[in-house]
């Protein structure tokens, strides 16, 4: 059970990073970097919340 948590706790901290790495991108002229980030996020949701 600990570890669940744990590993749960790890994916939503992960995704807690990359929310704010896109939130400080926003603001930025990098939109090349931005839209690699953003790929990269949805890519993580999809991994982590697989279809049943």
């Amino acid at each position: 059970m600990f570890q669940m948590a744990h590993y749960m706790f790890l994916c939503s901290s992960k995704h807690l990073e990359y929310a704010l790495e896109l939130q400080h991108l926003r603001n930025d002229e990098r939109a090349g970097e931005r839209d690699l980030l953003r790929l990269n996020l949805d890519m993580y949701k999809i991994a982590i919340n697989p279809r049943r």
